[in-house]
């Protein structure tokens, strides 16, 4: 079991967001069995976000809005995640969760994966999650399938609002990416849930994944990936394949990973994609994905998928 009231720091980037955020930053400050601080960071919001997260903070000790006066504006939830990496010191703290701006945390969202951290020995942690829509409707989101040997290099473990990293793990982030100069070098749509887990298992960390549910995911028309599932998710996923964006995000992990003859050897494949290639990565896909149905997805990318560019 944990220790008694163990400190975590929660990671929040913030964007146009003023509609759901208070509810969001109500009940992570509402988890039980843990101290929190909440640290967000405004990515340059046209509407009222930063105004109410400043008023915010100036009422509760425990939230900390984040004037990052060097970088500004980056654009990107991902940049923006990475430059509260580096910009935070969690010497204070045993252990960093992100979040998003628009979902609700259940109470014992934390502690649950805290223990879960614990029990298992790993760096990071995330979980399955129920995304809930403005018409009332709620679908389970099923993300700890089995974890294969090379997954990390093709998705990402689960949503990020689900992620709770070791103190250690979050610390050597920010001194690889928190760097304003560094975050330029990110792809500007990459993927910080999926590059977090890349970075986690493909320097030897561990990674565990619970099935408990402890967090409400709001889907509305403003989210940025949000729950993408059934023929929809098949056919969005499809198209990002397509357009060279999926593959940019699996290149980009070859200069953050190290460079072991396995990762060498999928990246190389990737790169030159030749039918010998195509093959190789098809009959390999069982090692890429952690579902039948996206190693089928994958496999058969592969194999009638255009080049990537």
């Amino acid at each position: 079991m944990p220790s008694l009231n163990p400190r975590v720091c929660v990671l929040l980037s913030s964007f146009n967001g003023a509609e759901f955020i208070e509810q969001q930053i109500s009940s992570i400050l509402g988890q039980c069995g843990v101290s929190v601080v909440v640290y967000v960071r405004d990515d340059g919001s046209s509407d009222s976000t930063e105004e109410l997260l400043v008023g915010l903070a100036e009422r509760e000790s425990r939230l900390r809005f984040v004037h990052d006066t060097q970088c500004g504006a980056t654009g990107s939830p991902t940049r923006s995640f990475f430059r509260l990496f580096g910009l935070v010191d969690f010497s204070e703290f045993d252990y960093v969760a992100l979040s998003d701006q628009d979902d609700i945390w259940l109470p014992d969202k934390l502690i649950g994966a805290i223990s879960a951290l614990i029990k298992e020995e790993a760096d990071g942690y995330s979980s399955d999650l129920l995304s809930f829509y403005e018409n009332g409707a709620c679908r389970r989101l099923r993300k700890s399938s089995a974890q294969k040997r090379l997954d990390y290099l093709f998705q990402g473990a689960s949503a990020g609002c689900t992620y709770v990293l070791s103190k250690q793990f979050a610390v050597e982030v920010g001194s690889k990416f928190g760097d304003a100069q560094v975050l330029e070098r990110l792809p500007s749509l990459a993927s910080h849930d999926w590059l977090l887990y890349a970075l986690c298992r493909g320097h030897g960390r561990r990674w565990t994944m619970g099935k408990t549910v402890n967090i409400l995911y709001r889907q509305h028309s403003s989210n940025v990936y949000g729950a993408q599932s059934g023929l929809a998710g098949l056919v969005s996923r499809w198209r990002l394949a397509l357009s060279g964006w999926y593959f940019k995000q699996v290149l980009f992990l070859s200069e953050v990973v190290p460079s072991t003859p396995e990762h060498q050897r999928v990246f190389s494949a990737i790169r030159r994609f030749s039918i010998a290639d195509r093959v190789w990565l098809a009959f390999n896909s069982v090692y890429f994905r952690r579902t039948h149905r996206d190693v089928l997805f994958l496999a058969i990318f592969f194999l009638v998928g255009r080049r990537p560019v």
